[in-house]
Formats: structure tokens, sequence, C-alpha cells
């Protein structure tokens, strides 16, 4: 699905109420509206997030992705919602790193972040 086109004054609106969010972050109440969290999969538009505080830490929840938030891989730590049918991611927050692959088109996608060791396997060819 097509992201929806949005002017400059939108995603300037957008984009101050992710930074204020960010912001928030480190001084939410615990079980407070917003809740820490680290997406541990990704399922198109879904996301599996296990929660960072409050009463639900520990748990793995599933969650939607809004739309105009950029696209978030394993490793990510989001803020996000819980909603009476549904909970919602509302922000991401930094990288710290990002693993990084080309597309059949040659842009750059993210696959993971805020990765801290990487180990690379290499077996020999059977004879």
């Amino acid at each position: 699905m097509k992201k929806k086109q949005l002017n400059e004054r939108q995603l300037d609106r957008i984009q101050r109420r992710q930074d204020k969010r960010v912001a928030d972050a480190g001084d939410a109440a615990v079980g407070g509206p917003e809740r820490r969290g680290l997406v541990l999969s990704h399922f198109g538009q879904q996301l599996d997030v296990e929660a960072r505080d409050g009463a639900d830490e520990g748990s793995v929840v599933r969650c939607y992705q809004r739309s105009n938030l950029d696209p978030l891989v394993a490793g990510d730590e989001v803020i996000w919602q819980q909603g009476e049918t549904s909970n919602v991611v509302v922000a991401g927050l930094p990288r710290r790193s990002v693993l990084r692959r080309p597309n059949m088109l040659g842009e750059l996608k993210p696959v993971a972040a805020n990765i801290d060791t990487l180990v690379i396997v290499i077996a020999p060819e059977p004879e």
C-alpha cells in the first residue's frame, strides 16, 4: 500500500509530535498511556513488541504501526499505546546502529537496528 502524500505543514506537525513523545518517554509514569518497548519481529504493518515498562513488562504484545512512521525493524526501541481493541506503535526512538542491505532497485533498506555484536559464519563447500 502506498503512503499518503503529506504536505510540509503536516509533516512538520507529525515530526514535532514524535519528538515530544520521544522527549517525554523518560518522564512517563509507569503504567501510563504510552509505554516503551522493543520490536522483536515485523509482519507488514503489525509488530511484535516486548514491553519494557509498566504492568506488562517482559510480555510480548502485537501492535500496529502508524503509517506516518519511518519503517521499523527488529531491534528498534519504540513507544506504544495500549488500546481497547488493539495496540499501536506511536513513535520510534533514535537508533544506535542500523544494518542495511540493498533491495532490487539498489536502495538501502534497514534489516535490523541497535546491534551490539555481529557474527559471520562461513562453511566450506562439501567435496
